[in-house]
């Protein structure tokens, strides 16, 4: 899975991560990479940030929600409640398809990546 975050034409931080993405490991990504990412923009004059996520098990749980609406006070921001089975309507997954289009105009070969998983993952994190 790769976890990535854009405010306007500002990209954030690109995460990898391997294993199952739980609520932990979820908080873990946002406290490391998109904590730092929001200070840096708002210290650059952004303003009426809004967090989007969708509606995935780890954003939504309990846990989750806690905790970012307790960083959201801290760091200045707001998080958007998402419409329950809405997933075209999130900004960053026509970015992953223009991202995976130039990845195969820029370098034609990853269409034809042999191996399993392990080596998919480390060609394209190369």
């Amino acid at each position: 899975m790769i976890w990535g975050c854009l405010a306007g034409t500002k990209l954030g931080p690109i995460v990898f991560l391997d294993g199952a993405v739980h609520s932990d490991v979820y908080i873990a990504v946002l406290r490391e990479n998109l904590l730092p990412y929001i200070d840096a923009i708002s210290a650059n004059g952004m303003s009426n940030i809004v967090f989007q996520q969708d509606n995935a098990s780890p954003h939504v749980s309990k846990k989750t929600r806690n905790w970012l609406q307790s960083a959201a006070v801290q760091h200045g921001f707001s998080v958007m409640n998402w419409p329950a089975i809405s997933p075209d309507m999130n900004l960053i997954e026509n970015l992953w398809v223009h991202l995976k289009m130039e990845l195969h105009c820029q370098y034609p070969d990853t269409k034809a990546i042999r191996g399993g998983p392990v080596k998919v993952r480390k060609v394209l994190q190369e």
